[in-house]
């Protein structure tokens, strides 16, 4: 007889049944108590905290405004303040050697000083003439000159000086430097003598040579008379000096611009006289000459003071009377160079 297969009805309710039995037996109840899961959330990230380094300066927290460049801001500051202890710490290039720089990093110019200064003053002169003499030549380290310029020839003479100011090149600044470097003369022991003359004037001779002024003062320069041996060879040596240096400074091609001297002194003197019936200027600065030893009265005008008198000056001359503190006076300009030392 044939194999008859179970009636699938029948099984899934022994199914249902089996389960009923399952669950009583398990003390379980006819329904099952389900709960809605409740929703997680993963917990927020805390805040870094800022680290900061020696100088406390936030380091390594990137500011992000929204435009991606955060990363690159605090990449840039740190580099920036890395250039900044560079900088500091010494001034010195990849190659160790000594950029020049301060300790902000500011590049810092040596000041610029004389290097050589000629002045031939005294003997049987004016009191003007006294008062109002300065240096024929006076050489700069950064090569500028210094010489007296052209004058008009007319009396009384013009009460500024005319100052003509030139530049040298490289190479004849350095061929003034070993000139001087190279003389023997230049050295404070030399001796010069003294001519048996009078009346003659003095010239002083200033050079400074690895920092330190030499100041040479040689009285009747241009004369050997009753001069003979090493004073006598030491005077030759110093006028082909000055030659030597005049003749490199006369290489230059002039501009015939004068200008203003760095400073002014303004003398006068109970000897300064003028016509009666010469118009008196108003003084135009603040500063006044004031006593000195020997009757003189003498002030260093600089900056503006110095500008405000030499426009004032331009059509003065050497017989210009000016009120000073209620009286006519007259005085001497006299430029005035950083070597030198006036009205002390």
């Amino acid at each position: 007889m044939p194999m008859k297969h179970p009636d699938p009805r029948t099984a899934f309710v022994a199914l249902l049944a089996l389960f009923a039995l399952l669950a009583t037996a398990c003390g379980g109840s006819d329904s099952v108590e389900t709960k809605e899961p409740e929703p997680t959330t993963a917990p927020a990230d805390p805040t870094p905290e800022p680290t900061t380094g020696s100088d406390g300066a936030a380091d390594g927290v990137a500011t992000d405004d929204g435009t991606g460049a955060g990363d690159d801001n605090a990449d840039a500051d740190d580099d920036n303040a890395d250039a900044d202890d560079d900088n500091d710490a010494g001034g010195a290039d990849e190659d160790g050697a000594d950029t020049g720089n301060t300790d902000e990093g500011v590049p810092v110019d040596r000041p610029v000083t004389v290097l050589v200064a000629v002045e031939t003053s005294g003997g049987f002169v004016s009191v003007n003439t006294a008062l109002s003499t300065y240096p024929k030549l006076v050489v700069m380290s950064d090569g500028a000159v210094y010489r007296p310029g052209d004058q008009i020839a007319i009396f009384p003479p013009p009460l500024t000086p005319a100052l003509e100011l030139l530049q040298l090149t490289p190479d004849q600044l350095s061929a003034i430097t070993t000139a001087v470097a190279a003389a023997s003369v230049v050295a404070a022991d030399t001796d010069f003598g003294s001519p048996a003359i009078t009346d003659a004037p003095t010239t002083a001779f200033t050079a400074f040579v690895d920092g330190v002024a030499i100041e040479l003062a040689v009285y009747a320069l241009d004369t050997d008379d009753a001069i003979d041996g090493p004073t006598q060879q030491a005077r030759i040596n110093l006028r082909q000096l000055i030659t030597e240096i005049s003749t490199i400074v006369d290489g230059v091609t002039s501009t015939g611009v004068l200008t203003e001297p760095p400073a002014l002194a303004a003398r006068t003197f109970a000897g300064l006289t003028f016509q009666e019936d010469a118009q008196v200027r108003p003084w135009p600065i603040e500063s006044l000459p004031m006593p000195q030893p020997g009757g003189i009265e003498c002030v260093v005008i600089t900056g503006e003071e110095l500008s405000t008198l030499w426009a004032a000056a331009a059509d003065a001359t050497t017989q210009t009377p000016w009120n000073i503190n209620g009286q006519a006076k007259v005085v001497a300009l006299r430029p005035v160079f950083p070597h030198e030392t006036i009205c002390s």
